[in-house]
């Protein structure tokens, strides 16, 4: 049977789910999806490496450790931060195609574990299996992986500012993790942002 803890609610009564009693077993069952993503898809790191995908990413990467500017010397679609993520590693490894991967296959499993533990307090262990289980069977392509994870890091940000008081450095640090991610899929931050200032609005409009 599912059990939540009691928490603050969304509105500052009520509750709002939590993780529920048995945490120890959730991070567990976390870890195992986690590990169940690096097992699955390790083996395929150096499966279908394209120019025009994966190379995409290591050209611009390549680029700046050259000594050239983002969007003023060369241009790209993507947000910087995936670009300055690769720069340092790439600095001490090498450019090698195989290290954007390796980097897209510890984002998925961090999907994957992420997407259990952010599920599990309003869902039974299941379902929020299911959920996580996602980036295993189901992944996206490996140059994107960042963008469900920037998603699922929007997500849990905004159920932060909504679990805790409006009138806290809460909100400050949301938006600090927002405006990191942002960095990453512009769109996703933006979305989350609305997100959170709808709900720190109707907060206050409540509390009035």
């Amino acid at each position: 049977m599912h059990q939540d803890m009691p928490g603050r609610g969304l509105w500052g009564q009520g509750t709002l789910p939590r993780l529920p009693r048995g945490a120890a077993v959730d991070f567990a069952l976390a870890g195992a999806l986690a590990t169940l993503v690096l097992a699955f898809h390790g083996p395929l790191l150096r499966v279908g490496l394209t120019l025009g995908d994966d190379g995409y990413l290591v050209y611009g990467v390549q680029r700046i450790l050259d000594g050239q500017v983002l969007y003023r010397d060369f241009d790209r679609t993507y947000a910087p931060g995936i670009y300055y993520l690769y720069a340092p590693v790439f600095r001490l490894f090498g450019s090698e195609l195989t290290h954007t991967r390796v980097g897209a296959l510890l984002m998925l499993a961090t999907l994957a574990a992420g997407s259990y533990l952010l599920c599990r307090p309003f869902a039974p262990r299941w379902a929020a299996l299911v959920a996580g289980a996602f980036p295993a069977f189901l992944p996206p392509p490996w140059h994107k992986a960042f963008v469900p994870l920037a998603i699922l890091a929007g997500l849990a940000i905004c159920r932060h500012v909504a679990s805790g008081p409006a009138r806290s450095m809460r909100p400050f640090w949301a938006g600090v993790g927002i405006g990191c991610f942002a960095l990453f899929r512009q769109e996703v931050g933006a979305f989350s942002l609305l997100i959170a200032a709808a709900t720190l609005a109707i907060r206050e409009g409540l509390a009035a």
